[in-house]
């Protein structure tokens, strides 16, 4: 009877699910058996009070040595694992190779699996954290020397669950002081509050060129704010500690909930040493954070102890920062996010980016900046050469580059200095755009916003990279998203892009003008480039007005110095055309410009003809008496007129006397009439040439005139014939009536 109560109280446990067991911690009749078979298969270890004497089937009888216990799973197959129980140090090649086990943390032991002390190289190895049966509050190796992880190392599934101020540090490695060496090998599915995969502190340096750190996970402590904050889901980088990432490692699918979804450089407690991400090489792709850093963050610190990334080569893709987390997103950083301490603050400095031969493009913000985005308090300088491509990236404003100057931002409020270069790597000029489209002036990507004036840099371009700009990409950040802004980079630091190795041109604006109250208040110049391959290649103008003194100059500061063979540039200036003026520039380029406007008049001149006309005039313009070189043919094919434009109007202050003169044409006079303002007249007229007398014609068929021979005109009509008669008659007439008053004065006397 008794059997068969213990039975029938048995019997509807085993029935009864797993999850519902699980949930009340009670295990399932199949989860005791399956560990009863388990460690049927596995043998023990504890590298404190272990016993390499005795047999490690049990946890009272573990070996104490790792070789020991590797021995015995190379002599029985059928062990699968070997339950560490107490912490074991290790040294020299630690692998399993050649047995069927795997090392695994015991499910009542909590701290670390395996602490190096000497110099120690994982090969072939898994060393398991047994996350759902225990509850870690150490890494599963504590590094204080030399690590090397090479092919066929695998450290695992182990959660920290102690998340008390500094107390869940690293998930699968805790490095004080130590140097990691990892060419092959996976770090996968650990979490922490600080390097859910790898924790670095005091001064440790991690060399990662293989193998891959991927789905592991840093999750908020217990602290409250900054203190208990995620930091660094794959890995973080504490107190003096450098990451070298080069070559062919992959650092991916890794997630923290504020800060460094990949990487954090730095937590969100102050660093007692500078911290260092030197990456030249390795991709960084599809992690993500909640507040700062899909994948990586880079934390600022105090003077000369802040975070310090240097990027020159690797691939940082498809990285997001969710705005989930509880800390600052505004700015959030999808590839990469830096930080800053307001100017408030002394004795702190910006965390830092120094980024070269960059491609930033595909990103995508939310809101602005899907680029690139500065807030208040971030400093940011992107230089010409080694610099960066920024295209193709969209956002809700401010595609490419997005900097705001604010009051609204506590103490990040500020006024952000910024120099933005004008060309991008491969010589393609920007031509930057506002976002209503219209183009920027040159000046204004060199300066500081105001916060009083509410200002902000808002780009973007229609120019996209070339063939050259590819060749020279050496680090790629594309396709990461901000559900904020900054989805390449979002920075409330400092960032350096490129290097500042550059030229300028100096120009100095003079007028001709006679003081002309109607003089313009600003003029545009713009600057054109020649290289090897290229000739006036435009990339840019600014704008001249006077300063306090009256005088008109300026500098085209930021000039790409040297083209892709490594020649110098040379570079020319254009004068966008001032109505009513003419432009005239001298100088060089060494030694700068100057561009002469002069009050423009016109002069216009008409051909005329007396007689019959030419073919063809030529007229010459002249200014005070002095052939100014230049001239016009008149032809009926030009309707014989002219105007002479863009002409000075001024010389030294004084007004230029213009007159015109023209080859003389043979045949003809030429007389000059009008003025510069009415316009010249030019009258050619035929020259007439007298008749020869005829000569008689003594040919034998001629008839001689007959002297004193009275002829009369041939008529041809009888109306000629009267009209001659009645000449006659009147003619005698008036004699006869002549005669009488002669002889009647004579009698009357």
């Amino acid at each position: 009877m008794k059997r068969k109560r213990i039975l029938s109280t048995v019997l509807p446990l085993f029935l009864m699910s797993t999850t519902a067991f699980m949930s009340t911690g009670i295990y399932s009749a199949q989860e005791i058996f399956a560990e009863e078979s388990a460690e049927q298969n596995a043998i023990y270890l504890n590298g404190a009070s272990g016993d390499d004497s005795k047999d490690g089937t049990t946890k009272e009888t573990a070996v104490k040595t790792f070789a020991k216990a590797k021995e015995l799973a190379t002599n029985n197959s059928a062990i699968t694992t070997i339950y560490v129980t107490g912490t074991v140090p290790v040294s020299g090649e630690i692998t399993l190779e050649g047995t069927n086990a795997v090392l695994k943390r015991e499910k009542d032991f909590n701290r670390y699996l395996l602490s190096t002390s000497g110099e120690t190289t994982f090969k072939n190895i898994t060393i398991d954290g047994n996350q759902e049966n225990s509850s870690a509050i150490q890494s599963l190796v504590n590094v204080s020397n030399t690590l090397n992880i090479q092919d066929g190392t695998v450290l695992q599934n182990n959660k920290l669950t102690d998340l008390g101020y500094f107390h869940a540090i690293g998930g699968a490695i805790y490095s004080s002081g130590g140097t990691i060496n990892m060419t092959g090998g996976t770090i996968k599915n650990n979490t922490a509050n600080f390097g859910g995969g790898v924790y670095l502190s005091y001064s440790s340096e991690f060399n990662l060129s293989g193998g891959s750190i991927e789905n592991n996970y840093a999750i908020n402590g217990t602290e409250s704010g900054q203190y208990g904050y995620a930091a660094g889901g794959g890995v973080c980088v504490y107190d003096g500690s450098t990451l070298n990432l080069t070559r062919s490692a992959i650092i991916k699918d890794n997630y923290s909930e504020e800060m460094g979804g990949g990487i954090s450089i730095g937590t969100g407690v102050a660093s007692n040493g500078s911290n260092r991400l030197n990456m030249a090489g390795g991709t960084i792709t599809n992690n993500s954070a909640g507040s700062g850093g899909g994948g990586i963050f880079v934390q600022a610190g105090m003077t000369n102890k802040q975070g310090v990334a240097n990027i020159s080569a690797g691939e940082i893709t498809n990285n997001a920062m969710t705005a989930k987390g509880s800390g600052n997103n505004a700015f959030g950083g999808g590839g990469i996010y830096v930080n800053g301490y307001p100017n408030v603050y002394t004795g702190f400095q910006n965390g830092e980016v120094h980024l070269t031969n960059a491609l930033i493009t595909e990103n995508s913000a939310v809101l602005q900046g899907g680029g690139y985005a500065g807030c208040p308090s971030s400093e940011t300088h992107i230089f010409l050469n080694d610099g960066a491509a920024f295209y193709g990236n969209t956002a809700n404003g401010g595609n490419e580059i997005y900097i705001l100057a604010s009051n609204a931002y506590g103490t990040h409020s500020g006024n952000p200095e910024y120099t933005i270069a004008n060309t991008m790597l491969g010589a393609v000029p920007y031509n930057w755009k506002y976002d209503d489209g219209t183009e920027v002036d040159l000046s204004k990507l060199d300066g500081k916003l105001l916060a009083t004036e509410g200002e902000s840099l808002s780009l973007h371009t229609d120019s996209t990279g070339n063939a050259d700009t590819l060749a020279r990409a050496k680090v790629k950040i594309t396709g990461n998203t901000s559900n904020t802004r900054g989805a390449g980079i979002g920075s409330n630091g400092t960032i350096y892009i490129g290097t500042e190795e550059k030229t300028s041109v100096s120009v100095e604006k003079k007028w001709n003008d006679n003081n002309n109250p109607d003089r313009p208040s600003e003029i545009q110049i713009g600057i054109y480039r020649s290289g090897t391959n290229e000739t006036d290649t435009y990339i840019g103008y600014q704008t001249v007005k006077p300063d306090a003194d009256g005088n008109w100059k300026t500098v085209f500061n930021n000039l790409l110095k040297y083209d892709l063979a490594g020649n110098e540039y040379s570079y020319t200036l254009k004068e966008n055309k001032v109505n009513g003026y003419t432009s005239e520039i001298e100088g060089s380029q060494e030694n700068g410009y100057t561009l002469t406007n002069s009050s423009a008049t016109s002069i216009s001149v008409k051909k005329v003809w007396v007689g019959k006309a030419g073919s063809s005039a030529t007229i010459h313009l002249y200014a005070d008496g002095k052939d100014t070189g230049k001239s016009i043919v008149l032809t009926k094919d030009n309707n014989w007129t002219y105007t002479f434009e863009n002409l000075n109007k001024y010389n030294d202050g004084k007004e230029i006397s213009y007159t015109v003169t023209e080859d003389q044409i043979s045949g003809y006079s030429t007389t000059v009439s009008g003025d510069v303002e009415n316009g010249f007249v030019v009258t050619n007229t035929e020259e007439q040439v007298p008749n020869k007398p005829t000569e008689p014609n003594n040919t034998e068929n001629s008839t001689p005139l007959k002297e004193n021979k009275v002829t009369t005109p041939k008529t041809g009509d009888d109306v000629n014939l009267y009209l001659y008669f009645s000449v006659l008659a009147i003619s005698v007439t008036g004699t006869i009536i002549a005669l009488i008053f002669k002889h009647k004065n004579k009698f009357i006397k």
